[in-house]
């Protein structure tokens, strides 16, 4: 069965802008929390003096962790009934496939992963939001998916 959005109406920069604000806020203190308690209660459970060259290895290895697990987040919940991250879902906009079917857990990930490319690009792939018919990034662009109104 195929599904179909009855409001096609694309959701511009701006909108989806605050929409990852409140996603990468929520996420961050969550999961950097979290993060944060683990590595503390590792270190004092096994008694480690970090040096700085551990710190600053264990600040890149959250980072790491953060964006994998962002990106993972993001692929679960929009392939999920919910077609939505939760700062998404607040604003009450779905990721959709290009004729406004739920997308696959692969076609989410693909979109995701690429926005690694829309950073690497300085922004542009964001940017280009505001340039393109639908208001699609660069990720929603080589995913061949759009975020619409629900």
């Amino acid at each position: 069965m195929r599904e179909r959005s009855n409001k096609n109406i694309n959701v511009f920069f701006e909108q989806r802008i605050i929409a990852f604000i409140i996603d990468v806020l929520i996420f961050r203190y969550l999961i950097i929390g979290i993060l944060g308690l683990l590595f503390e209660y590792l270190i004092h459970l096994f008694e480690i003096t970090p040096t700085p060259d551990d710190a600053g290895f264990m600040i890149r290895l959250i980072y790491v962790i953060f964006v994998i697990m962002y990106l993972l987040y993001c692929s679960l919940l929009e392939s999920s009934k919910l077609k939505s991250s939760l700062g998404k879902y607040f604003f009450r906009f779905i990721v959709t496939d290009a004729e406004g079917n739920k997308i696959s857990f692969s076609k989410s990930l693909i979109r995701n992963f690429s926005k690694l490319l829309s950073v690497l690009t300085l922004g542009i792939g964001f940017i280009m939001i505001q340039f393109t018919p639908k208001h699609q990034s660069l990720h929603d662009l080589i995913a061949k998916t759009q975020v619409v109104r629900r």
